[in-house]
């Protein structure tokens, strides 16, 4: 008589994941004492609804690796887990993971009192202010080109989210300047 419930350890993606991959390989160490019969996923979202519920059959494996692809078709935050049968009917359910998928880039815009685009001015500094939309914020990059000798001017990074900022002793006679703001979150968009 068996009464050994069967293991099951979440390997990948790790919990926690922030990505923009939509499509994850969810997979399992699995293993029993006399053998597994079948594995289920199971995929929930945020509201905690089971969207997805995925069986594959492994009978008598001991001991082995499973992953199944899931290809996620929204961006929000999932947890997932699987249930595991051993041959004799035990079950043991894993602990579950979160992954967060993110596709959304930034929304990023000057606003006042940013310069206008084509402005003219003669003066030794340019003040730049931003608005931001972005959930799983990382960085924002603020880029000086000097166009007049096609060099960088500055490039200052911030990783908390610095919306305004001054580009000071500049040289202020017959040269043209492009102002590039980037922002960046944690799944790379």
């Amino acid at each position: 008589l068996d009464t050994t419930a069967p293991n099951a350890t979440l390997l990948t993606p790790v919990n926690n994941t922030i990505t923009s991959t939509t499509q994850q390989n969810l997979s399992v160490n699995i293993s029993d004492n006399l053998g597994v019969d079948n594995i289920t996923l199971f995929i929930f979202n945020q509201s905690n609804d089971i969207i997805n519920q995925t069986t594959q059959f492994v009978s008598g494996t001991t001991q082995t690796l499973v992953g199944i692809v899931y290809t996620f078709l929204t961006d929000g935050i999932f947890k997932w887990l699987y249930e595991v049968v051993d041959i004799a009917g035990n079950t043991q359910v894993s602990q579950n993971n979160t992954i967060t998928i993110d596709t959304i880039h930034s929304a990023i815009n000057f606003t006042n009192p940013t310069p206008p685009n084509d402005a003219e001015f003669e003066r030794t500094y340019i003040f730049v202010n931003l608005s931001l939309e972005e959930i799983n914020f990382a960085n924002i990059t603020y880029t000086l080109y000097n166009s007049t000798s096609n060099a960088v001017a500055n490039v200052t990074v911030f990783n908390t989210s610095i919306l305004s900022f001054n580009f000071t002793n500049l040289l202020s006679a017959n040269i043209t300047y492009n102002i590039n703001a980037t922002s960046k979150d944690i799944a790379d968009n």
